[in-house]
């Protein structure tokens, strides 16, 4: 059985990747094993959409604190977040951060969860999931714009997908799409990200449907573990991911800057 150490070590590899496609990540940096990710217009309150973040693997101290601040520092960004990964999730950690200033963000958890990939099921719903490569007469832009909200997304979306190294899905209520979400595959581990469901077609099941999907197509292409990330304010994703079997792994503790002076 993996622990949450090694599951969170593989988790921060395949990160990388995935922030690779994420048009909101403007610059990417490695400090160590500190992962970096800035966005000089992203002033998010809360750690899900702020994407000025310091992802760390071990224990931090202040002299990697302090090299953390610098790299914000020097583009003008005051605020951002540090997540802590369970071996950084540490008593010198948190002391660390408290002396520089920095809160624990309690307002919600965010989680990690896991499951073994499956085989594929017979579908005898009305609602289907299957993977698509490039954007189409069946699933064009606008469908995937609906899907996601912004055009931004929908663009990112068909860029993964045009890469094909990775995998994105759509569900459909008939033949019309509802629902996509991608998957990402790094070392035998799939990453399930970047889902959404139109708005007036919500609680239909397209979500499910592609959760399956994706596990399905991770199976088959030999991965041995698939991943989600989520957090306790999005009870819907939550719900639908207990239900298809993932389980908490660990939960990331995050820091918040100090506010400015």
């Amino acid at each position: 059985m993996m622990t949450a150490r090694d599951m969170a070590q593989r988790v921060h590899s395949l990160l990388d990747t995935v922030d690779q496609f994420n048009p909101r990540v403007c610059e990417r940096i490695s400090l160590g094993d500190v992962r970096i990710t800035i966005n000089a217009a992203s002033h998010e309150e809360v750690p899900t959409s702020n994407r000025n973040r310091a992802r760390v693997i071990t224990r931090l101290d202040r002299e990697q604190l302090e090299d953390i601040r610098g790299i914000f520092s020097a583009r003008g960004i005051s605020r951002f977040f540090i997540w802590l990964a369970p071996e950084a999730d540490q008593i010198s950690s948190h002391q660390t951060l408290a002396g520089q200033g920095f809160t624990r963000f309690d307002a919600f958890k965010y989680v990690t969860l896991a499951r073994s990939p499956i085989a594929a099921p017979i579908s005898i719903c009305r609602i289907t999931a299957r993977r698509i490569e490039h954007v189409d007469a069946t699933v064009t832009h606008a469908a995937l714009t609906g899907i996601f909200g912004n055009s931004l997304a929908a663009d990112c979306f068909a860029r993964v997908i045009a890469d094909g190294d990775h995998a994105g899905f759509v569900a459909f209520n008939a033949e019309e799409p509802i629902s996509a979400g991608l998957l990402f595959v790094s070392e035998r581990m799939g990453y399930l990200g970047w889902a959404g469901t139109r708005v007036d077609a919500r609680r239909r099941g397209g979500q499910a449907a592609l959760i399956t999907a994706r596990l399905a197509h991770a199976k088959e292409v030999g991965c041995d573990v698939c991943i989600c990330e989520t957090n306790s304010d999005n009870e819907a994703s939550l719900r639908n991911l207990r239900r298809a079997g993932f389980e908490i792994v660990y939960e990331t503790t995050i820091f918040a800057s100090p506010e400015p002076t």
